[in-house]
């Protein structure tokens, strides 16, 4: 498994064998990334790949401490209620 950015896509890709399986979308302004979309091949759900995609992603976002996360995909949103360790990522984390 191999997940990469594609700055020229602007989304993060999840590949096997050569074969795109996942896909997160996001859009940057400022020091805000905003993950819009994510997309799992059909005959590839159920494994886990766009949690494992989700993480990857907020992993390397966090990297720069200045920058916030705006999660408007459903499946992110819900991603981050699962995973309250990384609200502090988040633009508005007033839930604190």
């Amino acid at each position: 498994m191999d997940i990469t950015r594609s700055q020229e896509h602007s989304r993060y890709e999840l590949r096997e064998d050569g074969d795109i399986h996942a896909t997160l979308a996001y859009t940057e302004r400022d020091a805000l990334t905003y993950l819009t979309y994510s997309y799992t091949d059909p005959s590839q759900r159920g494994r886990g790949l766009a949690a494992t995609l989700v993480e990857h992603a907020v992993q390397a976002i966090s990297a720069d401490p200045t920058h916030r996360i705006i999660p408007t995909c459903g499946y992110v949103r819900g991603w981050f209620a699962e995973h309250p360790e990384y609200r502090h990522l988040l633009a508005d984390s007033s839930e604190d």
